[in-house]
């Protein structure tokens, strides 16, 4: 599994950037496919947040509780928010601390799935710049950065990250995130491909919008050969508050999955151990 920081200069390049990948759509939205081809299965009111919000004046938690639920955490035990970490601010980046900025430390309970840390780190990225911005909006104290922390379900720490937050990715150029998910959905519906298929497209909305795509493929290693471009570029989704893809083979295994927190300026990837990574 790969941590990786992303300032704006980046934007989104190779794996991120354009994805335009050649696809069986069947639509999006907090949707999934219906084999029929007769329609979509709208799965949008099937998630039940389920958390704790620890810490901050009565404000700050009823606003990262509203943001939190909007991104969906299906393996989020509490979200705190305090003071920062004494050392929680690398050498270098003291200088974009506020006074009074406060700290997010999400704590997660997952299964051994690789792709459960990936999304753990990638839920509470997105969540943690979503809040960041409502809460500039309303006047409460910024968030500088955030720690994500997961364990399984004994209790043993399977990650533990600490991540600051990027000013150059937060403010982008200087618009908001994007909420309209409508090119993302047309550009999925319109391709097709002999062996890649969307399988649903889920939108967290912590702020911006915040697509979740699973895709799945007949070859997987024709995803990662350069000569046969299996995996082309679909789209830029740079505009977004951040990205999760996801790859799966015809039996439901993973392949790949990507996760992009955008205005978080980080990324997390994992890839099959047999199967060589994307350029």
């Amino acid at each position: 599994m790969k941590l990786r920081s992303r300032e704006r200069s980046t934007n989104l390049p190779a794996l991120f950037g354009v994805l335009a990948i050649a696809l069986v759509a069947a639509g999006c939205g907090a949707a999934s496919s219906d084999p029929s081809g007769e329609g979509l299965t709208d799965t949008s009111e099937a998630f039940v947040a389920d958390f704790d919000v620890l810490g901050g004046s009565g404000p700050e938690a009823a606003l990262l509780s509203e943001i939190v639920a909007k991104t969906r955490p299906p393996e989020l035990s509490s979200v705190s928010i305090g003071p920062i970490a004494d050392d929680a601010v690398p050498p270098g980046a003291e200088a974009e601390t506020v006074s009074g900025t406060k700290w997010l430390t999400f704590e997660y309970v997952v299964t051994p799935d690789e792709d459960a840390r990936v999304e753990a780190f990638w839920r509470g990225a997105v969540a943690a710049t979503g809040y960041r911005r409502a809460a500039e909006e309303q006047g409460l104290p910024l968030i500088r950065g955030y720690t994500i922390r997961s364990r399984a379900a004994d209790g043993e720490l399977v990650q533990d990250e600490v991540a600051i937050i990027s000013s150059t990715a937060f403010e982008w150029d200087g618009k908001p995130a994007s909420t309209d998910v409508e090119p993302l959905r047309a550009r999925l519906s319109e391709e097709t491909s002999a062996n890649v298929r969307v399988l649903s497209l889920e939108v967290a909305e912590p702020g911006g919008a915040a697509p979740v795509i699973t895709l799945e493929t007949s070859e997987p290693e024709a995803l990662f050969d350069q000569d046969q471009g299996d995996l082309r570029f679909v789209g830029d989704l740079g505009m977004y508050e951040g990205d999760l893809i996801r790859i799966v083979d015809q039996n439901g295994e993973l392949v790949w999955i990507g996760a992009s927190a955008t205005r978080a300026g980080a990324g997390m990837s994992w890839t099959r151990p047999d199967l060589r990574s994307p350029p």
